[in-house]
């Protein structure tokens, strides 16, 4: 049976306690500017989580662009902090797991729900930025973006202009499926175009079954395709941020199928198929290449537990 996994949203890269060197501040994101300065959110509830159920869930996606329609209510269940402060400083899954170990051990172990309010017609980035004033006022966090030249994976053309077989502009026929449509059938294979790309779009999937592992989306841009990578199972862990150089504009529609390798030093001995890294390259053209960059990073100053409502 197909194990599917669903992204959130968008890309991490977080550091936590200060180094003691002083660092420029970054100069506010585009999106920060574009949502316009400090907002609020109208009424708001944060209540700590003590049930013993272990998923979660929000209404809005806390990781990416993806944003359904929520009539201004963010709607969030067993969440730890480390997600919420992701949600509002947008930040990408490599980012956010990468600060974890900079953070206290109670804002990954801790879950937390959070309810709130904002105008009907509020976008998504103005609700990060709510979300910045509730932790600032609930949880007293100090937080601020640097610039920091830091290691990253290059996500590149091999070849420059030309894509592999199973990486292609998107096509609208079949129509997408709806986001609240299920990704895998009844016998556990995931719902696919005729051409074998998943029939969901705007957020990459991974899976396994029983002939390997895959991933892939319908509709995504090569930006979203770098910074959910982190999902693709059985692919090499990712220790730092991938950042989309394949100069690819528009949107895509991408599959691709490799023998997972659950651990680097002993893959298992059956597998025949493609690493994850070959099957990158032979099935999308694409390669990741270690660089440096500048690259803005989350510094948490100062956090507490939360106060009461």
């Amino acid at each position: 049976m197909a194990r599917a996994v669903a992204l959130f949203g968008a890309s991490i890269l977080f550091m936590g306690a200060h180094d003691g060197m002083h660092r420029p501040q970054s100069a506010p994101s585009a999106w920060q500017t574009a949502a316009s300065g400090k907002l609020s959110f109208e009424i708001a509830s944060v209540k700590q989580n003590l049930s013993s159920k272990s998923g979660s869930d929000s209404n809005v996606p806390l990781f990416g662009e993806r944003y359904p329609p929520n009539g201004g209510l963010f709607s969030a269940v067993n969440q730890p902090l480390s997600n919420y402060l992701a949600f509002a400083y947008n930040l990408d899954i490599t980012r956010a797991r990468m600060l974890d170990s900079e953070l206290p051990k109670w804002t990954i172990a801790d879950r937390f729900d959070i309810q709130a309010r904002a105008p009907a017609g509020a976008t998504k980035d103005q609700m990060r930025l709510m979300m910045q004033s509730l932790l600032a006022d609930r949880f007293h966090l100090k937080a601020h973006l640097e610039t920091r030249e830091t290691k990253i994976y290059a996500l590149e053309l091999i070849k420059p202009g030309l894509t592999g077989p199973r990486l292609q502009p998107h096509a609208e026929n079949p129509p997408c499926a709806d986001a609240s449509s299920p990704l895998s059938s009844s016998n556990g294979s995931v719902i696919s175009t005729p051409e074998g790309f998943p029939m969901r779009c705007n957020s990459p999937i991974g899976f396994v079954d029983s002939k390997g592992a895959g991933y892939g989306g319908r509709k995504v841009t090569m930006q979203m395709f770098a910074q959910d990578i982190i999902i693709a199972p059985g692919s090499p862990a990712m220790d730092r941020p991938v950042f989309d150089q394949t100069g690819l504009t528009g949107k895509y529609d991408f599959i691709m199928k490799y023998s997972p390798q659950w651990n680097a030093t002993a893959p298992a001995p059956n597998d025949t198929g493609p690493t994850f890294l070959e099957a990158l390259q032979d099935q999308l053209g694409l390669r990741l290449e270690s660089t440096k960059a500048a690259v803005d990073v989350l510094v948490v100053e100062h956090v507490e537990q939360p106060s009461p409502n």
